[in-house]
């Protein structure tokens, strides 16, 4: 288990290194069609062309200067995945 939490650190340590680059194209490769992005209550957005037209316009907003770091709001990564851990990192579809 340790392996895998190790794992999905260094994900997330790349997918903020690629925020921060504004190398959305990159990140993509992270999402599903299916992924859901809650950005704010009653705000959200679907699918890759989506997360990252919203990662752009975040990126606007903030005038081209996002540094993800650890705030005091949770982020939360939810996976839907009746098969566990055992299918992350895995090439197998199912």
């Amino acid at each position: 288990m340790i392996k895998r939490e190790h794992e999905l650190k260094e994900i997330i340590k790349e997918c903020n290194l690629l925020v921060k680059a504004e190398r959305f194209d990159e990140l993509m490769e992270y999402y599903t069609e299916n992924t859901i992005l809650a950005i704010k209550p009653g705000k959200i957005d679907r699918g890759k062309e989506g997360i990252k037209r919203a990662f752009i316009k975040i990126a606007q907003h903030y005038n081209h200067t996002i540094v993800p770091k650890k705030s005091r709001c949770n982020w939360l990564c939810v996976i839907d995945n009746s098969y566990g851990t055992s299918l992350i990192g895995s090439e197998e579809k199912v």
